[in-house]
This record gives structure tokens, C-alpha cells and sequence, in this order.
């Protein structure tokens, strides 16, 4: 009986992969391409058509079986995982119970074995018969006496059928990999997702005029003539498949920076304060400069190599560029997420279980957690931005986009915060919301104003010429964001390596300066996300062919209704995979302290890997919601809607993303600060509050930990997830322009 109940349990895992990042993400896009296929036949066309077979009779649009046929795949689907379910529940019973009863007899066993799989038989077939035949009759009150078109529609149902008893073989054969998560984000997820990514990007822009192979008149310059549209279709999925290649190129050489300067700073500390400052330092500064070359080698190796085809088609040629940038922050958004979920998961668990309850300092080798935290810190704050920070330069260069620095004093908001720790965590949390919806204020009005400037000297060119003079020294910006994973990774080398009281020291102030500088990255990042967006937005609406964004049509007013909603939706979601995992890697750190002898008293080894394993699994499974919300939402809006739709989308997104991401990141900044304020003890203010463990103490260690993943998840802050969110959909809209253009408001047309 226990073999069954493991077995069930097997079942019940294995049920979730279909349903999750995988099928879903893949599935998705697979009713997307048939679609796009199907439609593509005639141009996307609403009217009626002369049948194949019988020239006599007029068939429905090429649109309307589109997407019956779309409708028919997802309906095969559905039947398809509700036939394996059903089969799989009745043969994981039956299996115990013909065990019972091979007991007794051969014959009584071959009875219920023989009569469970009767059952399944009779049971999968009259389900697909059922679903059949519930489908055909509801197309034919569309389609009417038009059989050609009604069977072609059919034929979807069908097909995904075969598509996902597919995956279910497939799926047993290779299950081992899921117990490998390291696998995951470079076979399955990532190489899947990108391959069909790619494969959209082609059929969307190819499909604008047929996949034309005709050279045609420009949209700008009508005196001349431009490429193909199929030519402009592939070299565009060439140029995200290389944006993807430097964007993964640009982590993967931070995070090898990195690991390396984290352990040479911390030996430096051994020496002086100025030495460990020294290596920390250069190691930023390499990092910054080597990611910004690499960045704008790769972009100017592409271009003069398109512009051997595209010639004097400069038209052409930029639209062809524009992948490059997409897919940048395409990779950067995983790259985030997952990073964030990541160390989050760690660090939330540590501050609960190891500060709160066990009352033992940050990064202490006896805490399970320290290892999965100090990995998840190069994830997400190198590897992830230099993915970041690749996309905003690569997209600049391409679309023309904006960004600048700002920071925020936050000396006497820190002040109040901390003195409301002395009555306990309610109050804190108030006056950290308060902190955070303040500093809102200065930063827009700094943003009103450098775009007012801008476009009164030279129009959307006059932000576009801006953005590229203060993206230029994204180098620099790098740098000094690096310095603060790195400091603050040295700092927790030392202390697992029980190094002295006065090299920790020295360490901890490389880390608090860490902090000001990973700051001053953040903003960075977000205010270069809304001068980016604005900058794409204006790129957006002039190739889509719009001449005026006027809010008080319905179609752009209900697109800035769901833009603004869009960054709340966007922040729950990594926000709640961080309470989830959370969740779990307290339970384990509990069992751990409860469970191994010599544990607290630092005889024993934690098992550092379960804690590891946690924070895999929680951030390879959670990056791909935020990721599919982001990719789908301008293809579906501009699809089915429309381009003025998408355009209040964006600008939605745009202006409530912003406020959302800056008020997240000070609040969870003004919590951080003001329990390193009391733990630091350098004033006298400081010092009457109380020591560590302290009840005030305690109250800023809770509200910091609410405040890590408000800052800090999907890494490296929410002000990361609302710029992905207003940057990436931009990127995306502009890319996709000429097919929403062309196609959208399907809906639309049909009604």
C-alpha cells in the first residue's frame, strides 16, 4: 500500500508539468502560430471567398477559420489532458487494487485489471466522441452549409491531440531531467520558448504582406523603394537570436567577474580598508566597461554586416535592428525574476528563522540559507543586470531611447522610520509607506522636466538624442552597481570564514557603501526605463501609422485602464513566488535547527543544498507567468484589439509603472536602512534603541524582510519588474508595429 500512495503522489507531480511552464508557455504559443499561419493564407481576410472544391459556392473569410481552427486546437487540448488525467487517476487506483486481489487468485486479479481498463477504453473514447461532436455542431451554427470551411476548421481538434499525447510520451521518458533544475533554464524552458519566439517574431512580420518577396515602396520616403518584407521578417529574428546570444554573453561574463573579486576583496580586507576598496572597485569598473563594449561591438558588427543587403534601405535596415534590443530584455527579465525569487527566497527565510527566532548575525555559517543568498546576489544583481543594462544600451542605439541617474536623500526619511521601530512593526510599516509614496514626487517632477526640455528643443528626436548622451555612461552605471553585490558577498566570505572582529569591520563598511552604490544603480535603471519607454512609445505610434493618441476614444481609453493595472499585476506575481518559497525554506530552516544535533552550536554541517534546492525549483518555476504576461500581453492587445488599444496600453503601463516601482523600491530601501542604522550603533541616537535581539530591533528586522522582496525581487528591485513590464512591452510593440498595423482588431472586424 505504500508503493501506491508514492505512486499517487508521482501522479499528482507529474501533473503539474503540463499545466505550468512548459505546455502552458508553449502551448500558447502554438495556438498563436496556427493562427498566424492560417490567417496569413489570404492576408487575414473578412470577406467572403470562392470555395476550393465546389466553385460554385462562397466559403467564410480566411479569418473566421483561422480562428475556429485555433479554437478547435485548444479544444483538442483540453480533451487530450483531460483523457490522460482520467486514465492516469483510474490506473494508479487499479493498481493497488489488483494487487489485493492477486492475493487470492490469478482470475480475480485479471477481473479487475480487465474491467479497470474497460472502463478507461470506453470512457476516453466517449469523451473525445462527446467533445466532437459538441464542437461540430456549435461551428455549424457559424459556418452553416459550408462544409469545406467547417471540416478545415475541424481539423485543429485533431491535431493538438496528437501534439500533447506527444508531450505525455515524451514527458515519462525524460522526467529525470526535472530532478536536475539546473537543466531546465537551458533545455526545455529557455531554448523551446526562445526557438518559438523566434518563430513568431518571423510569421508576424513576414505576414504583414504575404511574406512578399517583392521589393516595395517606402513607408517614409515614398520616392524610394525598400527590401522584401520576407527579408526584413528574417533578418529581424537573426538579430534577436544575437541580441539573445550577447545578452546571455553579458551575464555569464559578470557572474565569472564576480565570483572571483568576491573572494580577492575579502582577502584584501585582511590588509586595509583602501586595498579591499581597491579590488572591489577595478572588478566593477572591468565588469561596466567589458559588458558596454561588448554590447555596442556586437550591435555594430550587425549593422554593417545587414547593411551589406539593405544597402542605402536605411528604413529596412532599422526595422531589422530592432530585435537585437528585444531580445535582450527578453533575457534580462528571466535573468531578473529568476535571480530575485532566488536570493529572496533565502534571504526572507534567514531574517525570520535566523535573526527573529535564533537570534544569530547575518551570513553565519550555521545558517542553511547563507550559501543559496550569496549565489542568488551574483544571479540577480550581476548576471541580471548586465542582461539588464545590455538591453537598455542595445535598444537605445537601436530605437534612439533615454535614461538618467537619480538618487534619493534619504537621511531624515531613514530617521523617522527608525524611530518608529521603538512601538513596535505597525508603525514601521506606516511611516516606510509613507517614505516611499513621498519619494515619488521628486523624481517625476526631475523626469517632467528633462522631457519637456528635450522635446522643446527637437520634438521625440530632441528625448531620443538625450537618452543616448546619458546612456552612454552606462559603463559607469554598471560599475558602480557591481560594487554592491560584490562588497556585500566579500562581507559574507568573512564572516562564514570566521575571519577577525576587525576584517569583518572593514568588510561591513564596504558593504554599507555597497549599498549606496547598488542605490544609485537602481535608479539608474528606473528612471532610464520610463525615458526608454517614452522614447519607444513615440517610435511605436509613428511606424504604426497613428497620427493622434486621443484618450477620449473608447478603444485608447480602455487601453489606458489595463496598461495602468498591468504593473500591479506584473509586481504580485514575483511577489507571491517569494512568499511561497519563502514559506518553504522556513519550514526546512526549522527542521534543520530542531532536527541536527550540534547545529546551533556550530558542530555540524546545515545541509546547504536542500536550502539550494528550494530556491531553484521556486525560481525556475515562477520567472515564466511574469514572462508570459509581458511577451503576450502587446501581441494579444495589438492582435486582437488594434494599435490605438495598444497604444493607451503602453501609456498606461508607462505612467503608472513608474510610481509603482520607485514607491516599492524607497519603502523597501527606508526598512533596509533603518535596521542597518540600529545594527551599525554609530550614533548615539542609534545606540538608544537598543542592541540587537532587542524588541525595536526585532520590529526593523520584520519590516526589512517585508521589504526585500518589495526591492529586491526579480532583482533587483520592483522598479526592475515595472521597467521590464513599460520597456520590454515598448520594445515588443515597435518590433511587432507593421503586423498590428496591417492585422489587428481582429475583433474588431469580426463584429
Amino acid at each position: 500500500m505504500d508503493g501506491n500512495v508514492d505512486s499517487l503522489k508521482g501522479c499528482n507531480i507529474l501533473s503539474y508539468l503540463p499545466t505550468t511552464s512548459k505546455s502552458v508557455f508553449s502551448w500558447l504559443f502554438c495556438n498563436l502560430d496556427l493562427f498566424l499561419f492560417l490567417g496569413s493564407v489570404k492576408g487575414f481576410s473578412t470577406q467572403s471567398q470562392q470555395c476550393t472544391y465546389d466553385v460554385r459556392s462562397m466559403c467564410k473569410p480566411t479569418l473566421g477559420t483561422a480562428l475556429f481552427s485555433t479554437i478547435s486546437f485548444l479544444l483538442g487540448a483540453i480533451t487530450s489532458v483531460l483523457s490522460g488525467f482520467l486514465g492516469m487517476k483510474i490506473a494508479t487506483y487499479t493498481n493497488a487494487r489488483t494487487t489485493l486481489e492477486a492475493r487470492k487468485s490469478v482470475g480475480k486479479a485479471f477481473i479487475v485489471a480487465f474491467r479497470s481498463s474497460a472502463v478507461m477504453g470506453f470512457l476516453l473514447a466517449a469523451n473525445g466522441l462527446l467533445v466532437l461532436y459538441i464542437t461540430i455542431n456549435l461551428f455549424q451554427m457559424y459556418y452553416g452549409d459550408d462544409w469545406e470551411g467547417l471540416f478545415e476548421a475541424i481539423t485543429g481538434y485533431g491535431l493538438c491531440g496528437y501534439s500533447m499525447a506527444l508531450f505525455g510520451r515524451v514527458g515519462g521518458g525524460i522526467c529525470w531531467i526535472v530532478q536536475h533544475p539546473s537543466y531546465l533554464p537551458t533545455t526545455s524552458k529557455s531554448v523551446f520558448s526562445w526557438l518559438f519566439c523566434n518563430l513568431d517574431l518571423f510569421l508576424f512580420l513576414g505576414s504583414v504582406k504575404g511574406f512578399s518577396t517583392q521589393s516595395q515602396q517606402c513607408t517614409y520616403d515614398v520616392r524610394s523603394m525598400c527590401k522584401p518584407t520576407l527579408a526584413t521578417a528574417l533578418f529581424s529574428t537573426i538579430s534577436f537570436l544575437l541580441g539573445a546570444i550577447t545578452s546571455v554573453l553579458s551575464g555569464f561574463l559578470g557572474m565569472k567577474i564576480a565570483t572571483y573579486a568576491n573572494a580577492r576583496t575579502t582577502l584584501e580586507a585582511r590588509k586595509s580598508v583602501g586595498k579591499a576598496f581597491i579590488v572591489a572597485f577595478r572588478s566593477s569598473a572591468v565588469m561596466g566597461f567589458l559588458l558596454a563594449a561588448n554590447g555596442l561591438l556586437v550591435l555594430y558588427i550587425t549593422i554593417n554586416l545587414f547593411q551589406m543587403y539593405y544597402g542605402d534601405d536605411w528604413e529596412g535596415l532599422f526595422e531589422a535592428i530592432t530585435g537585437y534590443g528585444l531580445c535582450g530584455y527578453s533575457i534580462a527579465l528571466f535573468g531578473r525574476v529568476g535571480g530575485g525569487i532566488y536570493t529572496k527566497a533565502a534571504d526572507v527565510g534567514a531574517d525570520l528563522v535566523g535573526k527573529v527566532e535564533r537570534n544569530i548575525p547575518e551570513d553565519d555559517p550555521r545558517n542553511p540559507t547563507v550559501i543559496a543568498d550569496n549565489v542568488g546576489d551574483n544571479v540577480g544583481d550581476i548576471a541580471g543586470m548586465g542582461s539588464d543594462l545590455f538591453g537598455s544600451y542595445a535598444e537605445s542605439s537601436c530605437g534612439a531611447p533615454v535614461a538618467c541617474e537619480l538618487c534619493w536623500n534619504y537621511r531624515f526619511p531613514v530617521h523617522d522610520v527608525v524611530d518608529s521601530c521603538r512601538t513596535g512593526a505597525a508603525t514601521n510599516v506606516i511611516f516606510g509607506h509613507a517614505s516611499g509614496y513621498k519619494s515619488v514626487i521628486i523624481p517625476f517632477f526631475a523626469i517632467a522636466v528633462n522631457i519637456f526640455v528635450s522635446f522643446t528643443f527637437a520634438a521625440m528626436y530632441g528625448v531620443a538624442v538625450a537618452a543616448l548622451g546619458m546612456l552612454s555612461t552606462i559603463a559607469t552605471g554598471l560599475g558602480i552597481n557591481a560594487y554592491g553585490p560584490i562588497s556585500d558577498n566579500a562581507g559574507g566570505i568573512a564572516e562564514m570564514a570566521g575571519v577577525s572582529h576587525r576584517i569583518l569591520e572593514r568588510t561591513d563598511a564596504h558593504d554599507a557603501a555597497g549599498n549606496t552604490t547598488a542605490a544609485i544603480g537602481k535608479g539608474f535603471a528606473i528612471v532610464s526605463a520610463a525615458l526608454v519607454s517614452l522614447a519607444l512609445f513615440g517610435a511605436f505610434v509613428s511606424h504604426a501609422g497613428i497620427q493622434v493618441v486621443d484618450v477620449l476614444t473608447p478603444k485608447v481609453f480602455i487601453g489606458l485602464l489595463v496598461g495602468a493595472m498591468l504593473p500591479y499585476w506584473f509586481s504580485a506575481m514575483p511577489m507571491k513566488s517569494v512568499g511561497s518559497a519563502a514559506l518553504k525554506m522556513v519550514e526546512e530552516l526549522r527542521r534543520q535547527f530542531n532536527t541536527i544535533p550540534g547545529l546551533m552550536e556550530g558542530l555540524a554541517k546545515p545541509d546547504y543544498a536542500t536550502c539550494v534546492k528550494i530556491s531553484t525549483d521556486a525560481s525556475i518555476k515562477e520567472m515564466i507567468p511574469p514572462g508570459a504576461l509581458v511577451m503576450l500581453t502587446p501581441l494579444i492587445v495589438g492582435t486582437l484589439f488594434g494599435v490605438e488599444t495598444l497604444s493607451g496600453v503602453l501609456a498606461g503601463a508607462l505612467v503608472s509603472g513608474v510610481q509603482v516601482a520607485i514607491s516599492a523600491s524607497n519603502t523597501g530601501g527606508a526598512w533596509d536602512n533603518a535596521r542597518k542604522y540600529m545594527e551599525a550603533g554609530a550614533s548615539e541616537h542609534a545606540r538608544t534603541l537598543g542592541p540587537k535581539g532587542s524588541d525595536p530591533h526585532k520590529a526593523a528586522v520584520i519590516d526589512d524582510t517585508i521589504g526585500d522582496p518589495l526591492k529586491d525581487t526579480s532583482g533587483p528591485s520592483l522598479n526592475i519588474h515595472s521597467q521590464f513590464l513599460i520597456k520590454l512591452m515598448a520594445a515588443e510593440s515597435l518590433v511587432f508595429a507593421p503586423f498590428f498595423a496591417a492585422h489587428g482588431g481582429v475583433l474588431f472586424k469580426l463584429f
